[in-house]
């Protein structure tokens, strides 16, 4: 059974509520017959017309039940699918990134520079449909990690005239950015994504024209604006344009994937962030997104990725990785970074070739074939060799991380990785190598921040560790999807965290039920 697409969640909930309603009519005829127990004689008739609704009802409440265990299992072969996608998709993005970025650096004239540039922002568009499409399974699933922190808009929009710049150039249309000094907050990721579907979408059908990017203030709330001069929306179709896969009018010429404007309300959804339309059909768009703005006295997170620092000297990176290509781009690359670089085709291959007494790090995919990464490091760790190790993957999945920061991993990022942070985390990973913080004092911080969970946060949280989306947790607790989302939000304020692998840290340093982390 099919359930990708925007009735999903609906479909879950009315089943959850139908199934309710039939408990609770089969309950009702159970006391109607107890209470005429003692006059079944005179009451025949009305008894055999309860036993048949009874049979009715019992028939409804399995059907019902099956079909929920039907899309459960359902939604789980799709997060399977997903995350099977994600690993052989970004192989070879990785690559690409890498090699891209030993070009930049070896280039000299002003026009090689221009056509890397341009390359650059080509992988990009091509990272940001792959994440597009995969972060529309990780919206519905639930499984998409919320950071939210104060983020200037100026800076923000400074990032997205970047990123669209070719587009709005190669259609001849008009991107203007006002400029704002409001401070939101929000994810910066997901709200970055969530104008940058709206401004290609206006570009998309506004060529030749003019596309404004402004800020308003509304009370408590900065109110983005996207308007475009383009061919407007009629008032029937301006709740269908939501819908995953929709297209107004797909013969018009404007092809597209139908996904752009469904992830934009999917994410307002999760943030808590109001998306609306104003349009006129043949005079142009105005999508609005409500943010609400933060304290006064915060300070907006920089949105550059981090720099590499120099890394310690005579250490060794090991890399291990089955992609020929990629092996040969990550050796380029980090050679270039004044590192030394061994690369192994095979976990096997690592292990015959490394020489344990000498300084390493190691950078890992965990999908390896054979002994795959998470198998080879639960090797050393059992021989009590256990050097600073990244754990590279095309699969960011909870169950994943959770078994790599158990096994005493530094950092576990995701292909494809912008050069510049692979470079930060190994020198990250080489610096705090034998300065961690005390076990104790880790442990303390740890248990108080999970102490201040409540009961039903501390649930929501043992089904996440467990690698459950938040509708399989809605069912099993019953409990609604948005009521889930609701409670991992809060559960991730209080405790500080700013992604599924951090709070997998925290529960392991508090040392939660072991069986739970292992699962």
């Amino acid at each position: 059974m099919q359930i990708d697409g925007p009735h999903s969640a609906a479909r879950w909930q009315a089943l959850q509520a139908e199934l309710a309603l039939t408990r609770a009519s089969l309950a009702t005829a159970m006391a109607q017959i107890d209470a005429q127990h003692d006059d079944v004689p005179a009451k025949g008739d009305a008894l055999t017309g309860m036993r048949a609704e009874i049979a009715s009802l019992t028939a409804d409440n399995a059907r019902l039940t099956s079909t929920a265990e039907t899309e459960h299992d359902a939604n789980e072969a799709k997060s399977g699918f997903l995350a099977a996608a994600s690993h052989d998709l970004r192989q070879p993005l990785q690559a690409m990134a890498s090699l891209q970025a030993l070009l930049a650096q070896s280039a000299r004239d002003k026009g090689s520079r221009i056509l890397i540039d341009k390359l650059d922002i080509s992988l990009n568009a091509i990272a940001t449909l792959l994440d597009t499409l995969l972060d529309k399974g990780r919206i519905e699933d639930g499984t998409a990690s919320i950071d939210i922190q104060p983020v200037s808009l100026d800076a923000l929009f400074a990032r997205l005239a970047e990123m669209h710049h070719l587009t709005a150039e190669a259609g001849g249309s008009n991107l203007v950015f006002a400029p704002t000094q409001a401070l939101v907050a929000s994810d910066p990721l997901l709200l970055q994504q969530m104008l940058s579907n709206l401004i290609g979408n206006a570009l998309h059908y506004a060529p030749e024209g003019k596309v404004l990017v402004g800020v308003r203030p509304r009370g408590d709330s900065a109110i983005i604006e996207i308007w475009d001069n383009g061919i407007g929306i009629a008032p029937e179709d301006a709740e269908a344009i939501f819908e995953a896969y929709a297209q107004v009018d797909p013969d018009d010429g404007h092809a597209g994937h139908g996904l752009g404007l469904s992830i934009v309300r999917s994410l307002g959804l999760l943030l808590g962030h109001a998306v609306s339309l104003r349009s006129v059909p043949g005079s142009g768009s105005v999508f609005s997104v409500e943010v609400p703005l933060a304290p006064p006295e915060a300070e907006a997170a920089p949105l550059a990725p981090p720099q590499a620092q120099p890394a310690g000297r005579g250490v060794i990176v090991h890399v291990i990785d089955d992609d020929p290509a990629v092996l040969e781009s990550l050796e380029a690359l980090i050679t270039a970074a004044g590192h030394l670089v061994q690369c192994h085709g095979s976990a096997e291959a690592f292990v015959r070739d490394w020489s344990p007494a000498r300084a390493a790090c190691l950078l890992v995919d965990a999908g390896l074939p054979g002994q795959d990464g998470l198998s080879l490091l639960r090797s050393l760790k059992e021989q009590g060799i256990m050097p600073p190790t990244i754990i590279i993957t095309g699969k960011g999945d909870v169950a994943t991380a959770a078994a790599a920061m158990r096994l005493g991993t530094l950092d576990f990022i995701e292909k494809p990785t912008p050069p510049a942070e692979l470079l930060a985390a190994i020198a990250n990973a080489l610096a705090i190598d034998g300065t961690r913080r005390s076990a104790a004092r880790v442990r303390g911080s740890a248990r108080r921040a999970i102490e201040a969970l409540t009961p039903r946060e501390r649930e929501v949280l043992d089904e996440v560790l467990r690698g459950h989306p938040s509708k399989n947790i809605g069912f099993d607790l019953g409990i609604s999807q948005r009521t889930v989302e609701n409670h991992r939000a809060s559960m991730m304020r209080k405790t500080g965290c700013k992604s599924l692998p951090a709070l997998v840290r925290l529960a392991i340093a508090a040392e939660l039920d072991t069986d739970t982390l292992a699962n």
